[in-house]
């Protein structure tokens, strides 16, 4: 258990490290982040859904599991649900391609500790080594 609070920790590190170094990813959580304030905001004013609720759609539409499919989406009109055809085509997209962004930083960090690991292990095999040998000479 403690192994994975310290994977998740170094995971969270190496997504924060990527966020502030890479552009390209930086750019991604920015459109990901502008779809769901327009999905909510939508949601809010158009829908005139109640605040967190708006959030709740913007965010379960994005991610590819949303409960307000049906009634809940009709009954806010025709706009609402041509904006929903819309938005899940778009969001969804971006979700996925930060999805994927995000699964590249976690290998990338499990990889850099493994190999720090790896490294560690190898200079202490080393200095033994050095150690014994030391030990072994008359």
């Amino acid at each position: 258990m403690i192994t994975s609070l310290i994977l998740s920790a170094q995971f969270i590190v190496g997504i924060v490290k990527r966020l502030i170094h890479d552009a390209y990813y930086r750019s991604i959580s920015v459109v990901l982040f502008l779809f769901l304030l327009i999905g909510a905001l939508f949601a809010h004013l158009v829908g005139k859904w109640p605040l967190f609720e708006s959030i709740l759609y913007a965010v379960t539409t994005m991610s590819m599991n949303t409960p307000y499919k049906g009634p809940h989406i009709e009954a806010a009109g025709p706009v609402m649900e041509v904006f929903h055809m819309f938005y899940t085509f778009l969001s969804v997209g971006s979700f996925l391609i930060f999805a994927m962004e995000t699964g590249k930083t976690m290998l990338m960090t499990y990889e850099e500790t493994a190999n720090k690991r790896a490294e560690r292990k190898a200079m202490k095999a080393a200095a033994k080594a050095a150690t014994a040998e030391k030990k072994s000479k008359p």
